[in-house]
């Protein structure tokens, strides 16, 4: 099993998590997302998968392909393309830069990772599930979520009407505190009006 700890917590270069950006405002309530529409990113497809996935577009599953996959699979949170060079490195001493883009592009067409989105326009990646679905990141501690409950064909329809687009796809994701991290906030909240 790969190491996750904060060394591979997603952040971009440039931004650290405040406490301003944290907490919801006093009396805004939050999405919640039901439990039995998602499931934790921890249970990500096989490898057996995304080598079958890669298979039938004609694509082989190198020594190299199976460590990127790996480190995606064993994370459970966003992971930058540096950050996965970095740890699969430790599987495959060898592994290019260049190769991790070009197999983190291959795993996103064969549906094995998603690409979520950070703030400073950074981009890190999650796997997916077996079934279409999108991702909501905690913002505290960057734990990944999927959630398949996705019933925007009603927003699509109204967006393709008002453009004249015809909508071939959409990338959904959502930012929130995990339970964890959220209660955490709560009791934070409580020492200090104590103290």
């Amino acid at each position: 099993m790969l190491d996750t700890d904060n060394r591979y917590h997603y952040t971009c270069p440039s931004h650290a998590l405040s406490e301003s950006n944290v907490p919801e405002e006093p009396g805004e309530e939050p999405i919640a997302v039901s439990a039995s529409a998602s499931h934790d990113l921890s249970e990500p497809i096989s490898l057996d998968e995304v080598g079958r996935r890669l298979g039938t577009r004609g694509v082989r599953f190198t020594p190299q392909r199976r460590a990127v996959a790996e480190t995606v699979l064993e994370s459970v949170q966003p992971m930058t393309a540096i950050q996965i060079h970095d740890a699969a490195r430790t599987l495959r001493p060898e592994l290019g830069l260049m190769t991790v883009y070009r197999t983190l592009e291959l795993l996103a067409d064969a549906g094995v990772v998603r690409r979520v989105h950070g703030d400073q326009h950074c981009e890190a990646f999650v796997s997916t599930g077996l079934e279409h679905g999108h991702t909501v990141v905690c913002t505290k501690c960057g734990r990944a979520v999927e959630f398949s409950n996705c019933s925007i064909g009603t927003l699509a329809g109204a967006a393709a009407a008002e453009t004249g687009f015809t909508i071939s796809s959409h990338f959904l994701q959502f930012s929130g505190l995990c339970p964890e991290c959220r209660m955490s906030a709560v009791e934070g909240q409580r020492t200090e009006t104590e103290g």
